[in-house]
């Protein structure tokens, strides 16, 4: 899991924030020491918790979070401040500064969860604890800043006009909202619960927002550009696995299902929702700041088109076995799934590597 959200899911919100405040935001961040040293240390940690925590040395896993803070520390304030100053909706920016601040207090719980293996320091259940810290990760934060961000780039990607301010700000308010609550679940009995009510309204909010912009489509700026592209695809398969695991996760809180469940939950947040989003985002984004920074390229299409829609055929075969195979435990279809998917991520990846 710390593989996916840390090596994965952060690095991307951390790779593509800059090109996002330069696109969307009209603020520019030029590349210093501090971002290789947060690249590096958010590498460091996403290895250093998942083979601590396999090898059962908590010790490293503290280290590794202590190391992210401090990286995060030193940059963040490099981002906050843009956020701040940029002539963009509310929504947008509080949307923004609770994803940063939920990351922190993230990389925190973490730590103190690695520390209460040695030492009590956390009041409540060590389980109730790791919950709490995964939905302030994953919706405080990740979930939080695509809702801030895409309020920006969904409507200049689909295209589309903007939602409504008071949909967008619903969204921020219970993703960020209901993050942060969640954390401090960990900390106060009885708050986790109001938290992932929250969380799951907050949620329900940004698909609307989202039905919203679809509805609300423009035809593409110029003419050349297709009506239909890979990253759409993806970007449909984010939003179908995140509706899909909100009332999953919904079902599964008011005890209507059984417990084995919410391993079919989770691989339906972190890889159908959250995999695909980076995958989708990442076809939008490189070419547009490949663009930017090198002057050169087309600012819509990947290098090569044709591995862009096989990266998205094959992620979304992959989706449409995996919540069979994680549920169901079938060797069969659980090997065909990952592998479609993996085939996928190669696919891409190689994408991202050509030259034209």
């Amino acid at each position: 899991m710390h593989l996916i959200t840390l090596g994965c899911i952060a690095t991307t919100c951390i790779g593509v924030f800059p090109v996002v405040l330069h696109l969307a935001m009209g603020s520019k961040v030029r590349a210093d020491w501090r971002d290789w040293f947060l690249l590096v240390s958010v590498q460091l940690a996403a290895t250093g918790v998942a083979s601590h925590m396999a090898l059962g040395t908590y010790s490293g896993v503290q280290w590794s979070a202590l190391l992210l803070l401090v990286a995060l520390l030193l940059q963040l304030p490099r981002f906050v401040l843009p956020v701040l100053t940029a002539k963009v909706p509310f929504a947008a920016r509080l949307g923004n500064l609770l994803a940063w601040t939920n990351l922190l207090l993230a990389v925190c719980l973490g730590g103190a969860l690695a520390l209460q293996h040695s030492h009590t320091i956390l009041p409540s259940d060590p389980l109730f604890a790791v919950f709490a810290h995964a939905h302030l990760a994953l919706g405080g934060f990740a979930g939080t800043l695509v809702a801030a961000v895409g309020l920006r780039l969904l409507p200049m990607f689909l295209p589309a006009l903007p939602p409504p301010s008071w949909l967008a700000l619903c969204a921020v308010l219970g993703l960020g909202g209901g993050g942060f609550v969640s954390g401090l679940g960990a900390l106060l009995s009885g708050w986790l619960d109001i938290g992932l009510w929250l969380l799951a309204s907050g949620a329900f909010a940004w698909l609307a927002t989202v039905v919203v912009m679809l509805v609300r489509r423009r035809p593409p700026a110029p003419s050349s550009l297709p009506t239909m592209l890979p990253a759409h695809v993806l970007g449909l398969c984010a939003v179908l696995c995140f509706a899909a695991s909100v009332l999953l996760g919904a079902t599964l809180h008011l005890h209507w299902l059984a417990a084995d469940w919410w391993s079919t939950y989770g691989a339906l947040l972190l890889i159908g929702g959250f995999g695909s989003l980076v995958l989708g985002v990442g076809q939008r984004v490189w070419p547009l700041a490949k663009r930017m920074h090198a002057g050169h390229g087309n600012a819509h299409q990947m290098p090569s088109p044709a591995l862009a829609w096989r990266t998205a055929m094959l992620w979304a075969g992959g989706l449409l076995g995996m919540p069979f195979a994680v549920h169901g435990q079938s060797p069969l279809l659980t090997h065909l799934a990952f592998t479609l998917l993996s085939l996928a991520v190669a696919s891409d990846t190689w994408n991202l590597l050509r030259r034209r």
